[in-house]
C-alpha cells in the first residue's frame, strides 16, 4: 500500500498525512505541537462549496500524525471500518478503529493545535459517486453491483442533500468562514489544472 511505502521512505520523527482537498488554515501551530506519539487535526468538513459545511456526521478531529518508530503502519482499505494507521510494537495484531474517542487508543494521542479545512465533497457528481461505490464494496463484500450502485446513488455524500436515513443523519449548513488565501494565490494554476484533466478524459 502506498501509505507504508510512504512511511518507509521518510526521513523525519513523524508523518503527518493530509489528503490533496485538504488545507492547513493555521501552519504556524504545526511548530507547537505537545511531545506524543500520535495528535489529531482538528477538522471542518466542506461540501458543494467553500462556505457549505457539514455539520453532522464528518469527523472534526483526525488522527493523521505519527511518530515513525513502534512499528507504524497503515491497515485497512479505503472505506473499512479499521483503516487507520497503527504502531505494531504497541497493537500488534489488533487493528481497531476508535474514531474520535482519542482516549481509547492504547498509545498518547494529543492534540495538534492544526486546523485543516477539508473540502471533501466539492467533487463533481461523477467522481463523488464512484469514490462511494468504491467506498460501499469495501464495506459489503460479495453485494451485487447493482445493489451497491443503488445504495451510491442514495448516499448523501453523493447527493449532497439530507437525503437517506439508511446512512445516518448528514447535515449540510451554510457559515461564514474565510476561504484560504491558497485558492486565490493559485487560481490560475488551479484552473489550467482542470481543464488539462477534462481534456485528458
Amino acid at each position: 500500500m502506498i501509505f507504508n511505502d510512504c512511511i518507509l521512505k521518510a526521513t523525519g520523527d513523524a508523518c503527518w498525512f493530509l489528503h490533496p482537498d485538504m488545507i492547513v488554515t493555521n501552519p504556524e501551530a504545526i511548530e507547537k505541537i505537545p511531545n506524543s506519539v500520535a495528535w489529531f487535526t482538528n477538522m471542518d468538513s466542506y461540501a458543494k462549496n467553500f462556505t457549505t459545511k457539514i455539520v453532522n456526521r464528518r469527523t472534526s478531529r483526525w488522527k493523521n500524525i505519527h511518530l515513525k518508530k513502534f512499528g507504524l503502519h497503515y491497515y485497512g482499505e479505503y472505506g473499512s471500518q479499521n483503516e487507520d494507521f497503527y504502531h505494531k510494537d504497541i497493537t500488534g495484531n489488533s487493528y481497531f478503529h476508535f474514531g474520535g474517542h482519542m482516549g481509547n487508543y492504547p498509545f498518547r494521542v494529543l492534540d495538534s493545535g492544526i486546523k485543516v479545512n477539508h473540502y471533501c465533497e466539492l467533487k463533481d457528481f461523477s467522481r463523488r459517486y464512484e469514490k462511494m461505490v468504491n467506498c460501499l464494496n469495501t464495506l459489503y463484500p460479495g453485494s451485487e453491483k447493482e445493489t451497491i450502485q443503488e445504495m451510491a446513488l442514495a448516499h448523501p455524500r453523493v447527493t449532497l442533500e439530507k437525503s437517506s436515513e439508511q446512512f445516518g443523519n448528514f447535515e449540510f449548513a451554510e457559515v461564514e468562514t474565510k476561504i484560504p488565501d491558497v485558492f486565490e494565490k493559485y487560481k490560475d494554476e488551479f484552473e489550467a489544472f482542470k481543464k488539462n484533466t477534462v481534456g485528458e478524459k
